[in-house]
């Protein structure tokens, strides 16, 4: 993708969610995606690369502004809801 953005990434190396901006025939997407390494390295480059899987989704501005709505309204019933044990907040590994 062009003028393509990393945010952010989680997950094994094999498995990879990498959230990116992007801007595709002409809309500015918020990008969710997920991503695996590739087996064999790019010719050009000799290197293996993250290639992306079809699962994820693009956000346009009214999308991403309605999941950050949700977000801020239920952080606290989200978080409760996928919490497993209690874990101290600066161990989490999203906080780094």
């Amino acid at each position: 993708m062009v003028n393509e953005k990393i945010l952010g990434e989680d997950g094994p190396r094999q498995n990879r969610v990498r959230f990116t901006i992007h801007e595709y025939e002409g809309n500015r997407l918020f990008d969710i995606r997920k991503y695996y390494l590739a087996k064999k390295p790019n010719p050009l480059t000799g290197k293996r690369e993250f290639m992306p899987k079809r699962q994820g989704i693009n956000l346009n501005r009214d999308s991403f502004m309605e999941l950050k709505r949700v977000l801020e309204n239920y952080n606290d019933e989200i978080l409760q809801f996928l919490k497993i044990g209690h874990v101290p907040e600066e161990m989490l590994r999203y906080h780094q």
